[in-house]
Parts: C-alpha cells; structure tokens; sequence
C-alpha cells in the first residue's frame, strides 16, 4: 500500500510537467508547512505565474477493497473534522478546487504507470460531493466510496449518497485548458485574502439558514506557514 505523500508527489509532479506543455509557462507550488497540515484545507496550490488564481488541490490515498473491487477514501480526518467545509467554502468563494483520488494503490503500480497516473485519478470537486444532510453535515468523518465495477462514486457518513459530478482526467483537462485561456480578474492578494477567511483564527460561515462558527487557537497567522517552491 502506498503513502498519500507517494500519491501526492507522483501526481503533482505529474500536473506540473501537464501545465507546463499547455501553457508554456513554469507553474508554481504553493505547500503548507508540515506542521499546519493537519489543519489546512489543501495538500498542493499550483499556480500560472501572472494569472493569480491557483488549483487548490487535496490528495486522498485510496483503500483498495477486494472483495467489493472498490477503493475507500477518508475524508475530514483532522483535528477539527472541518477539512471538507473549508474546501467547499473557497469553492464557493470562486477557486479551482479538487479532490484528487487515486485508482492505483501499489507500488508497482505507481513505478508502471509513471508518467501517466494523472489518467488513473479521479477528480472531484467539494460541492459535488454534499452528504446526506447537506451543508451542514460536511464537518464530521465522511468517506468516499468508488466501485470499480459499476463506476458508481457514494460520499457516505451513516448514509450513502451518490456523488454526481466526478471527473476523469479528460474532463479535468478541459477545465484546466479552458482556464488557462482566460484572463482572470482575481488576483495573488485576493488569493490571500481569502485564504484568511478560511483559515483565520475566527470564521463564520453563513450556509443557507445555517450558521456555522469555527475558532482557530493554535495558529495566529494562517497563512505563514505555507512554503514556496518554483519548478
């Protein structure tokens, strides 16, 4: 069985060198330190230098079930149980964000198929993946279920539900391609800006007719603690 961080290094890599050949331009990464990742949103930011709205992305390492042919993700398991809100809020704060979810489990397969596992992933975006009780269920452990069978995706907490709006990587390739043909009007300020909103010591979340306040202690300044890196 392979670690999340084998997932995450393979495919971000991966999304990396694809960005590049269809933009000609290098991307960036933006990756919260190792002591905030248990409480941040995202695993991976890549970013278009110029274009200041990076992909928001969360790598899921994949339980792959036998005898149901289906692979088991975790969500929410943090401290807070809130990571999924948190993405679905910069979602709806008008990010790219994603799920990415890995049908490969194994070693060799990782050392087989490099180069081209981005195919191999699903991608999902967080309001396409609203449990049974909606909204305001999101904070709590959840699971993603997707049978390799059927090719049928459920989000389940005590009950399933069938998530929708998953994405193959031809799907995933056209809203990266679309996008990157656009000029976009928000820029690295906003980025961090809300980012802030999300991440702050005090959020309040106004969802419907639901209100939902979350505190931060541990961490002052969010977002000093994300690193860097140019490729």
């Amino acid at each position: 069985m392979i670690s999340e961080k084998t997932v995450e290094l393979n495919l971000t890599t991966e999304l990396v060198n694809y960005l590049f050949f269809i933009t000609g331009i290098r991307p960036y990464i933006l990756a919260p330190s190792q002591a905030q990742e248990g409480t941040l949103g995202f695993d991976t930011s890549i970013g278009i230098p110029g274009t200041g709205r990076p992909y928001l992305i969360q790598y899921k390492r994949g339980e792959f079930k036998v005898r149901k042919n289906e692979y088991l993700y975790h969500l929410n398991r943090t401290a807070l149980q809130d990571q999924h809100l948190r993405l679905y809020n910069f979602e709806q704060m008008g990010w790219d964000v994603f799920y990415a979810l890995p049908l490969f489990h194994t070693p060799r397969q990782v050392i087989n198929n490099r180069r081209h596992l981005l195919p191999m992933t699903l991608y999902l975006k967080p309001s396409s993946m609203i449990p049974v009780g909606g909204i305001a269920a999101m904070v709590g452990h959840h699971e993603v279920r997707h049978n390799m069978t059927t090719n049928i995706t459920t989000i389940h907490s005590e009950e399933g539900k069938e998530v929708k709006g998953k994405l193959d990587f031809f799907d995933f390739a056209r809203i990266l391609n679309n996008r990157e043909k656009e000029n976009s009007n928000k820029n690295l300020n906003t980025f961090f800006k809300d980012f802030n909103d999300v991440f702050g010591n005090s959020q309040t979340f106004e969802l419907g007719n639901t209100i939902i306040q979350q505190q931060d202690k541990e961490d002052e300044n969010a977002f000093s603690g994300l690193s860097v890196m140019v490729l």
